[in-house]
């Protein structure tokens, strides 16, 4: 059981790493395309 949640917690922080990521990028180039 604390395996599976190992691996769990591991792809909720991948996943919420990502999401952060592409926020962040999004928010970014937003800003760029305000910018011009």
């Amino acid at each position: 059981m604390d395996h599976l949640f190992s691996i769990c917690s591991s792809v909720v922080v991948f996943l919420v790493a990502i999401v952060a990521a592409y926020d962040i990028g999004y928010n970014t180039g937003k800003d760029d395309t305000r910018r011009k």
